[in-house]
């Protein structure tokens, strides 16, 4: 498969941010698959957000929240994992909307959004990564381990939603 010079880096981005490694205590359920379900949840939110001239970040929890509010979700790798399901839901709204982003017709605006997207992938491993390190060090229980999925998970929705706005107010 050839790809064309331009969508090349769109491509290895995207490789990297599918296959950068979670940190494992915001690993969730440490599947690699997002449920139709899941991701039909935050299109149908985000849809509604744009009719109705509100927020996207309203969307932020559209799945972790019910499921943490679920009976079974009571033991910290339930919680986990219930952050985890919503962390890889954003992530595959994060692909998307990057790889729309990268169709810019600059090459400049391409290269400063691939350089940024880079940028913001090592701070979110260093950021969320820093209660694993204290979780480690036995300075947050399991509260770290909660705390990083948190973190992972917010912090890609975070940034979903910024290339998401983008697409909207300059593609």
């Amino acid at each position: 498969m050839q790809l064309i010079p331009f969508l090349a880096a769109p491509a290895l981005v995207l490789a990297l941010t599918v296959t950068a490694p979670m940190p494992a205590h915001a690993a969730g359920s440490g599947s690699a698959v997002v449920s139709a379900a899941d991701l039909a949840t935050l299109d149908a939110c985000l849809a509604s957000a744009v009719a109705e001239d509100r927020s996207p970040d309203t969307c932020i929890g559209q799945i972790s929240s019910p499921c943490l509010d679920a009976p079974d979700a009571a033991s910290t790798a339930a919680m986990v994992g219930c952050l985890g399901r919503e962390a890889e839901a954003w992530d595959q709204v994060l692909n998307r909307e990057y790889v729309v982003a990268m169709r810019n017709p600059e090459r400049r605006v391409r290269t400063a959004l691939q350089q940024a997207q880079r940028a913001w992938l090592t701070s979110r491993e260093r950021t969320c990564g820093l209660w694993g390190a204290l979780e480690a060090t036995g300075q947050t229980g399991t509260m770290g381990r909660l705390e990083g999925a948190s973190c992972w998970s917010d912090e890609t929705a975070r940034r979903a939603l910024l290339l998401f706005n983008w697409n909207r107010n300059v593609g």
